[in-house]
């Protein structure tokens, strides 16, 4: 599968009516057309589409309209667009996953569509999102439950934007359309080019047959990682109860931030410096200290930063009893400098704490 079709690697955001108007995310369809390779997506972007006239393609489809459109005394128009709504989701979501653009008119360009103009759909409120959604998830089985709805509209106008939908690619395809009205039928859409059409048997079986060989392979190549984690750990029994020392480390770990920070808490006088902490301190701590990723792999002149962290050590500490991978000074120096944060800590809340009872 091509990397500018997996759009479903991006993270979910919230919608709301005139919304942010440039959102960071990886790579869509429209960047893979326009040969960009910045991962903002915004109307500017859109507007050029239109300009350059940017064809429709397997994972990239323009709409005039919003979706739901129907006025609701109106129940076969009503049914009819959830039918295509479902339709075109599912065969995003069989295809790779893919991005519909609602507010783009058409064009015929070499013998297909292309984008023209931007037609404003108005601002998306949280009905349509809720109503395209439930479509995904109530007309389509399995589910599609991971799109993602942004809103991109100018700065001068937030009503006269577009609706972008973003399709992720899906372990569960294929997925199947069924209508709600009662008729007993499925069908599986699917993108071919430009084209939404429906898979015939053969192809279904095939499809079936393709998701159950990949889930088949995803399992045995999960069984081979976890034997080889397993082969990693050490073979003597007399050594495996070390794992259980993990949990006192990390009450050490969690007293050798607790002290300082209670320190820290009887200079503050309001909440602003704990915003401050968290933002600043604890949440970086966790790409400076080992957690994820070996402190090897930062830029040399991160890595000592490491050395001076609690969390590096706590981590460091736990890893080494958990893998039974123990090596008698590192495990020294670990707990030494836990310690020290807890002695340090402790003497900074006297001295602090004093202070203030005195003011």
């Amino acid at each position: 599968m091509s990397s500018d079709r997996a759009v479903g690697r991006h993270v979910q955001g919230s919608v709301s009516a005139g919304a942010a108007i440039v959102r960071p995310m990886p790579w869509t369809p429209l960047h893979a057309s326009l040969g960009e390779t910045s991962g903002d997506l915004d109307f500017a972007l859109l507007e050029r589409a239109c300009t350059e006239r940017v064809s429709e393609r397997a994972d990239l489809d323009w709409k005039r309209q919003l979706p739901l459109t129907a006025e609701k005394g109106d129940v076969k128009a009503k049914q009819y667009q959830q039918l295509e709504l479902a339709k075109d989701i599912a065969a995003m979501a069989n295809s790779g996953g893919g991005m519909i653009v609602y507010g783009v008119a058409e064009i015929s360009a070499s013998g297909t569509s292309a984008a023209d103009t931007i037609v404003p759909v108005g601002l998306v409120d949280e009905t349509t999102t809720r109503d395209i959604r439930r479509v995904a998830g109530n007309l389509v089985y399995p589910p599609v439950t991971a799109i993602d709805l942004l809103p991109l509209a100018p700065e001068s106008d937030t009503g006269g934007g577009v609706l972008v939908m973003l399709v992720p690619d899906s372990l569960d395809r294929q997925h199947l359309v069924h209508p709600s009205n009662g008729t007993d039928w499925f069908g599986a859409p699917y993108r071919h080019g430009p084209d939404t059409i429906w898979m015939v048997e053969r192809q279904l079986a095939s499809a079936y047959t393709e998701r159950e060989s990949g889930r088949r392979r995803r399992a045995q190549e999960f069984d081979a990682r976890f034997d080889e984690f397993t082969a990693s750990l050490p073979a003597d029994p007399d050594l495996r109860w070390v794992v259980a020392l993990a949990v006192p480390v990390a009450v050490l770990t969690a007293l050798a931030f607790a002290a300082p920070i209670v320190a820290f808490t009887a200079t503050q006088t309001g909440d602003g410096g704990f915003n401050a902490l968290f933002r600043f301190g604890i949440t970086p701590l966790f790409l400076f200290s080992g957690t994820f990723f070996p402190i090897e792999k930062l830029p040399l002149f991160l890595q000592p930063l490491a050395l001076v962290t609690p969390l590096y050590h706590g981590v460091s500490l736990a890893r080494s009893f958990s893998l039974g991978q123990i090596e008698p000074v590192c495990v020294a120096v670990h707990i030494a400098a836990l310690v020290a944060f807890v002695t340090v800590g402790l003497y900074a809340g006297l001295i602090t704490f004093r202070r203030r009872l005195e003011v």
